[in-house]
C-alpha cells in the first residue's frame, strides 16, 4: 500500500466511527426522550418530486442492533419486524432515517450497538 492509500483507509475508518457515534447519540437520545416508543428505520423519501404520481410507500423497520465493522468502515443495521424484507442492511445516511413515531415498544428492547473488527 501507498502512504496516501493508508491515509485514505484511515481517514475512511475515522469517518465510519463519526458516523457510527453521532447515529449512537441520535437513538439514544430519542429512546431517552420517548421510552414508550421503539426506534424504527425509514426510507427517506426522494429529493426529486413526483408531482403527477403519489410517492410511492416507504419502506419501513423496527431497528435491533448497529454494527460498526472496523476495517470494512461498514455500518450495519439489524431489523426486525417491517417492510423493509431483509434482516441485515448498510447504512445510507442519505436514504434512510433512524428515528421514532408512534410504534409501542411493547417487549422490544432498545437498540444494541456493538463495534467489531472484521473477521
Amino acid at each position: 500500500m501507498t502512504p496516501k492509500s493508508v491515509l485514505n483507509m484511515i481517514a475512511s475508518q475515522d469517518n465510519a466511527k463519526h458516523a457510527f457515534d453521532e447515529l449512537k447519540i441520535h437513538i439514544q437520545d430519542a429512546e431517552a426522550s420517548q421510552p414508550e416508543f421503539a426506534v424504527q428505520l425509514f426510507e427517506k423519501h426522494p429529493s426529486v418530486g413526483v408531482s403527477s404520481v403519489g410517492r410511492p410507500r416507504l419502506k419501513r423497520a423496527v431497528l435491533r442492533r448497529v454494527v460498526l465493522w472496523g476495517k470494512s468502515n461498514a455500518i450495519m443495521l439489524e431489523l426486525g419486524e417491517g417492510s423493509w424484507n431483509r434482516s441485515t442492511i448498510r447504512w445510507n445516511a442519505s436514504m434512510m432515517e433512524a428515528n421514532i413515531e408512534s410504534l409501542p415498544r411493547e417487549n422490544r428492547p432498545t437498540v444494541e450497538f456493538l463495534e467489531c473488527p472484521d473477521l
